[in-house]
Formats: C-alpha cells, structure tokens, sequence
C-alpha cells in the first residue's frame, strides 16, 4: 500500500470515532446477508465494542508489514476457530464497506472506499494465511 492509501484508511478510522452505530450496522448486513454466521457471535454486545478498536489497531500497523502480518495471522487463527471460512472474509469486507458508506456517507468517497478495499484486502490475505 502507498503511503497515501494508509493515510485515507487511517481517516477513515479517525471518522468512526464516536459512531457506535458503524459496528451495529455492521453486524446487521452481515447477519441479513448469512444468517449462520450469527452463531458464531454469541456475545454480540461485546463483540461490537472489539470490532472498530481492534480495526484501529490492525490500521496502525499497515506501514509495518512484519508486525501486521504477525497480528493478522493470530488474529485468523483465532477466528479460524470461531468457525470462520475464507467465503466469511469477503462478505464481511463487503459488508464493512457497505455499513462505512451508511455510517460516513460522503466522507466514504470513491479514494476511501478504493483504499479500504486495498487494506482489508491485504489485512484478509494475512488472516486467512495463519
């Protein structure tokens, strides 16, 4: 990822602060969109209180690839053990870039979004290699 790419997904990051409402949305989609996987939250409540702290944290390590890479990985193979299967990370980064552009509208833009893309892109690619 360029330096500026990191940059708007970092802002975008910086937006969801104070907007509770992005991880509720969130689950909402991807419940809607693959019923079964809400048996893999039991704890909902507090899953949405994880779900932009630890986005903030993956965030800040996109300009450091070995430390990114070994929080990726232990992050995957914990949600491998949830039930998590690779078809789940594409729903779920379609539904993320669809509740940021609900939660941030215009602050969504096509750079945003085409950024974010690129980051949960590579952010999955890490996960689903642990």
């Amino acid at each position: 990822m360029t330096p500026e790419e990191i940059q708007l997904v970092a802002e975008v990051i910086d937006r969801l602060d104070g907007r509770p409402e992005f991880a509720d949305r969130f689950y909402e989609r991807l419940f809607v969109a693959a019923p079964q996987t809400q048996a893999m939250f039991p704890d909902v409540a507090a899953q949405r209180l994880k779900l932009t702290a630890e986005l903030a944290s993956m965030v800040s390590m996109l300009g450091n690839l070995d430390t990114l890479e070994a929080r990726a990985r232990d992050l995957g193979a914990r949600h491998r053990g949830y039930g998590v299967r690779a078809s789940h990370y594409r729903l779920a980064r379609e539904v993320m870039a669809a509740a940021l552009a609900d939660v941030l509208g215009d602050e969504f833009g096509p750079d945003e979004a085409a950024a974010w893309n690129r980051a949960t892109s590579l952010i999955t690619e890490l996960m689903m290699s642990a």
